[in-house]
């Protein structure tokens, strides 16, 4: 799944740099592309593995997610991981990817993070009378 974030003015500096990505938070709030058109609907493409799930099927499809920010103005990339701290390489390469299962019931098709996958520390959710929010910490990469 690619992301494409909307970089604003406030975003850069005043020599129309943008921050470094761990200067600024990034959020990306999934809308329904029928009803909001504009708005950011990238999840809805995980949909296209649909056809490999059966009606109530106990075992979900799972997909994986990496996430790197890739600045237009200086072609350099940023990767990110799941966790903030420094890592030795063979250790770096399992925290790279964030899990999402996919599962089909009566009513619909349905993903959601898989907050047991990698011992994640850095999927935070948060619900209240009418809401249900989701917070995916990603973090720079840092090598020992």
């Amino acid at each position: 799944m690619s992301i494409f974030p909307k970089v604003t003015s406030s975003d850069v500096d005043s020599n129309g740099a943008v921050f470094k990505a761990n200067k600024f938070p990034v959020r990306f709030i999934m809308n329904n592309p029928i009803t909001k058109p504009l708005g950011f609907a990238e999840g809805f493409y995980l949909y296209h593995f649909k056809t490999e799930l059966s009606k109530n099927s106990l075992t979900p499809k799972y997909l994986y997610m990496r996430a790197e920010f890739n600045n237009a103005k200086d072609g350099e990339s940023t990767r990110f991981i799941t966790v903030n701290e420094k890592l030795p390489i063979g250790e770096l390469i399992s925290k790279l990817h964030v899990r999402y299962a996919l599962t089909r019931t009566n009513t619909g098709y349905y993903y959601m993070l898989d907050t047991d996958y990698n011992n994640s520390t850095n999927i935070i959710e948060t619900s209240g009378e009418k809401t249900f929010k989701v917070n995916l910490n990603l973090y720079e990469i840092q090598v020992l």
